[in-house]
């Protein structure tokens, strides 16, 4: 679900209710739904609500490059925690 979806929760009804309706029919059609853009807890804790198991946006983390991501994943792979990474 395309980030300009998930900023209208909670800002207009109309917003809210296309995000519903995108959520149901993804569950309906046994659908994988990964919601984008996620930047807030509000948006992130209605998501839950609706069942959205999967979700991307800067409330995680902001966009990396593949070089720094492929870096990441191996040193959360070998088991390190990522608060004692050095950030270049």
């Amino acid at each position: 679900m395309d980030k300009s979806f998930v900023s209208s929760i909670h800002v207009n009804a109309g917003g809210t209710s296309i995000v519903n309706a995108i959520v149901a029919m993804a569950q309906g059609l046994n659908l994988n739904l990964i919601a984008e853009g996620v930047e807030t807890d509000p948006q992130l804790e209605y998501l839950r609500i609706l069942g959205c198991a999967e979700v991307q946006g800067c409330l995680f983390g902001k966009a990396e490059s593949a070089d720094k991501t492929r870096i990441l994943l191996e040193y959360v792979g070998s088991g390190r925690a990522i608060r004692t990474m050095e950030t270049a």
